[in-house]
């Protein structure tokens, strides 16, 4: 006979339920066989005291007597095998019950070390939520920073480039005035030169100062 056993709390209880109808059958088994052996007995007191029997009756009891008396012992054995069928079948089942608790001790045993993995789990994942929360606020916090002064180096570049152009149109202006300004003086200091050195036709300036030559430079306006 095979049991199979679950390890939740009902499988239990039908377990239990189980072993209680074993023994309730076991003591009536028990009760009907010592039944049977005190009717047996009694049988037998019953065709021996009280009554004097003859030597033929002695030696060859009456038949319904000797066939009630082979039917009580072969009754008895039937219980006696039945008995062991059962207490074979209370082995097992006890032996099932008892690795049945096992398992259900194991059980227990990994439930206990999954909460536990799972509270280190929630741990870590509220401490990286946490880290994540300071995370975008540390770069919120730079991200607003960095465009104010993306901002404010936008505007100072304006107001370079602005600078720029400024400088560059007073440069433009100065060189020009410059450059009228050099001609005007070589074209007088060069031409009073070339009266007395008629070969003198160029100018050049050469160290903020104005050089009359006669092989290159910038052509005089005589």
């Amino acid at each position: 006979m095979v049991y199979s056993f679950q390890t939740g709390h009902h499988g239990l209880s039908l377990s239990k339920n189980r072993l209680a109808l074993y023994v309730v059958v076991l003591a009536l088994f028990v009760f009907a066989a010592a039944s049977i052996a005190s009717y047996t007995n009694s049988g037998s007191s019953e065709s021996s005291s009280g009554y004097l029997l003859t030597k033929d009756a002695a030696q060859s009891p009456a038949p319904s007597s000797q066939a009630n008396k082979i039917s009580g012992v072969n009754r008895i054995d039937d219980v006696q095998n039945q008995l062991d069928k059962l207490k074979l079948d209370i082995n097992l089942f006890s032996s099932n019950l008892t690795s049945c608790y096992q398992s259900t001790s194991d059980l227990s045993n990994q439930v206990q070390t999954c909460n536990r993995d799972t509270a280190t789990c929630k741990a870590d994942f509220l401490k990286l939520s946490t880290n994540k929360s300071l995370g975008e606020q540390t770069c919120l916090t730079e991200k607003t920073g960095l465009q104010a002064t993306i901002t404010t180096i936008q505007l100072q570049s304006e107001d370079m480039n602005r600078t720029l152009v400024a400088l560059t149109s007073t440069y433009s202006s100065l060189k020009s005035d410059y450059a009228s300004l050099s001609s005007n003086a070589a074209n007088n200091i060069c031409c009073k030169a070339r009266v007395d050195t008629p070969s003198i036709k160029f100018f050049r300036i050469e160290n903020s100062k104005i050089v009359c030559a006669s092989d290159t430079g910038t052509s005089l306006n005589c």
